[in-house]
């Protein structure tokens, strides 16, 4: 399978994940879409081709994306899909429609790769059961950083591993290729707010008094912060 490139209107054909885009015409503004299948049956057509007319390189790969994850569903049965092969056809959705950014995609790769693959990479669809996505959690919650930190992870990253997972169930379940989202509402883990320590009575007058010493301008920047709570 290719490496995934952007759909410019550089080249003739612009190698992607899966199929390309050529570019026709004089002035090479005409997309066509050549749709490649990985796997080939006997006497299987090993290219095919869908003419898209005058459209930006935005909309063209939006349509080859849109091949790719009809190419996916048609190739998996909603009863053989494992999670990893939804990982696939949400990454193929989130990252080309959404136009994520580069960080956001390490991210995503980085939560998946370390904790979620691994317990449910080969898992069919089917099978995930509510009581599986609690243990995940729990296991995130109670597991060894990946990092050189000490204790376990904040629970702020443990809603990031949350929100992540009910966003790629919630997909499956938009594309029918599960019945319900097994991530409950009930899982999601409660952030726990810093503490944060304000200044005392004395501490405020000690600080307004030393205020008298200060230009104008910056006494009222702090006289306004103290007033208002900042």
């Amino acid at each position: 399978m290719a490496k995934n490139k952007t759909a410019s209107k550089g080249a003739p054909v612009q190698t992607v994940q899966f199929g390309s885009i050529e570019w026709r015409g004089k002035n090479k503004d005409i997309a066509r879409l050549v749709i490649t299948h990985p796997c080939q049956e006997p006497g299987q057509r090993k290219k095919r081709y869908e003419n898209l007319g005058r459209i930006s390189p935005k909309e063209a790969e939006a349509k080859r994306v849109e091949h790719f994850i009809k190419y996916q569903s048609s190739s998996n049965t909603k009863e053989d899909k494992t999670f990893g092969q939804l990982v696939e056809q949400w990454k193929a959705y989130r990252w080309q429609i959404k136009e994520l950014k580069p960080k956001t995609k390490q991210r995503y790769n980085e939560l998946l790769d370390q904790r979620i693959l691994p317990f449910l990479k080969d898992k069919r669809l089917k099978d995930i059961k509510p009581s599986d996505i609690e243990k995940l959690l729990v296991d995130i919650k109670n597991g060894k950083r990946k990092d050189t930190r000490r204790g376990p992870l904040s629970s702020r990253t443990q809603l990031h591993y949350y929100v992540l997972l009910r966003s790629i169930f919630a997909y499956a379940h938009g594309n029918q290729d599960i019945t319900y989202n097994p991530v409950k509402k009930e899982l999601r883990p409660t952030v726990k707010q810093a503490r944060i320590k304000s200044y005392s009575r004395e501490d405020s007058m000690q600080l307004l008094s030393a205020l008298s010493k200060t230009d104008l301008m910056h006494q009222s920047i702090i006289s306004l912060t103290l007033s208002i709570g900042c």
